[in-house]
């Protein structure tokens, strides 16, 4: 269909809007899940159909299956002392893609505003991230090279003929922190007016599927940080597939560096083992090695991550030691087997804390059950707490 049949076709929509209103409209997109907010502030007042008396129906067992897929509403929305009226227009036209071709809302113009801002109050705020628990060096080179880069670095790279992009890679065993600084590095790019995607692998598979290549689909419209999140990376031995690969370099390559922007990768997998053409400098230019926590980093994760009630009654040397080698994931889960504890006794017991730790089956070394038992010596299993401190 051409741009100008859907702008007719807008034009039309509107109009019926307008009509509906009784008075000059202004089209808005709303997320599914602003929806889903206002849903307690809603009185559906009118629902009829586009050129007939009826709308299309979607039905299904679940109430999130249900809705109008063809046709027109009128709503009262109220909230924060803000009332404004305004329609909802749906035609699905695109059945290959089972998605709604239009699916907007439309607002009386005087009352945009107040429409807006009755939105703002539905919105619950981003908690803050706090910074990740790293040694303050390793916090700000990552910082310098992802925003840092961003902020001040791209007037002087273009004077001098230097691509516009740059890419990072935190590795690490899972639970020792690459989610965290992700979290903490999309917040200080929200604070500082960058923008930031996540590209997962499911967008991989439907770029391959639909038959799309090229950069232009993780294209930022200004500086921002893209995150490839949790997409198996190639290797040098095993390839997810070579379509993903190829995809996946594509689209690195692809990028239009003029806006400026930065890749960040998280995996578990060692640099070394890595596809050469995947971490070759121009696509993987930083890399940053998130191991386990020395001593230092575990003293400040319970001093800055458990609340001070949890600290109280702790040895803290004694925790740090004994900690020795764990992630910060299973500091975490030590937490949490503290909180249950005191749930059941009203104390912090420790002890009951590291017992109940210590008999996970990946935490401690696994008893053969049954007719091995008898014939076979105990094979142990992994130990992780037993790991030495890299500092040591």
């Amino acid at each position: 269909m051409r741009i100008r049949d859907l702008t007719a076709d807008h034009q039309f929509l509107l109009a019926k809007a307008a009509r509906l209103l009784g008075t000059t409209v202004r089209a808005a997109h709303l997320a599914p899940e602003l929806f889903q907010l206002m849903g307690p502030h809603l009185t559906l007042e009118m629902r009829s159909g586009l050129d007939q008396q009826h709308p299309v129906v979607a039905l299904g067992r679940e109430r999130r299956e249900r809705g109008i897929v063809w046709g027109i509403e009128q709503y009262r929305f109220a909230v924060a002392g803000e009332e404004v009226r305004f329609v909802r227009v749906v035609t699905t036209i695109d059945t290959l893609l089972a998605r709604p071709l239009f699916d907007f809302v439309a607002v009386p113009v005087a009352q945009f505003k107040s429409f807006y801002r009755a939105l703002r109050q539905l919105q619950p705020r981003r908690p803050q991230q706090t910074q990740p628990i790293l040694a303050a060096e390793d916090c700000q080179r990552l910082l310098d090279n992802t925003v840092g880069f961003l902020k001040h670095g791209r007037e002087v790279l273009a004077r001098y003929g230097v691509a516009q992009k740059r890419g990072v890679l935190l590795v690490g065993e899972p639970g020792n922190g690459k989610t965290m600084a992700c979290r903490w590095l999309r917040s200080v790019c929200r604070r500082e007016g960058l923008l930031w995607r996540t590209f997962s692998a499911d967008d991989l598979h439907e770029l391959r599927f639909r038959g799309r290549g090229g950069g232009g689909h993780v294209w930022l419209p200004r500086p921002g940080v893209v995150c490839f999140d949790d997409i198996p990376l190639p290797t040098a031995d095993c390839r997810p597939s070579e379509a993903d690969r190829t995809l996946l370099l594509a689209l690195l390559d692809g990028m239009q560096p003029a806006a400026g922007v930065v890749f960040v990768f998280t995996t578990n997998t060692e640099f070394a083992e890595l596809d050469p053409a995947f971490r070759r400098p121009g696509r993987i230019d930083q890399v940053f090695e998130l191991r386990k926590p020395t001593a230092e980093l575990r003293r400040r994760f319970i001093e800055e991550a458990w609340h001070p009630d949890l600290r109280q009654d702790l040895e803290l040397d004694r925790v740090v030691e004994q900690t020795h080698g764990l992630s910060f994931a299973e500091l975490a889960e030590i937490k949490n087997l503290l909180v249950m504890g005191y749930l059941s006794d009203r104390r912090w017991d420790w002890d009951f804390a590291w017992e109940a730790f210590c008999q996970r089956d990946d935490a401690a070394p696994r008893r053969q059950m049954g007719f091995a038992a008898n014939g076979q010596p105990n094979q142990p299993g992994r130990c992780r707490i037993v790991a030495s401190d890299a500092s040591k």
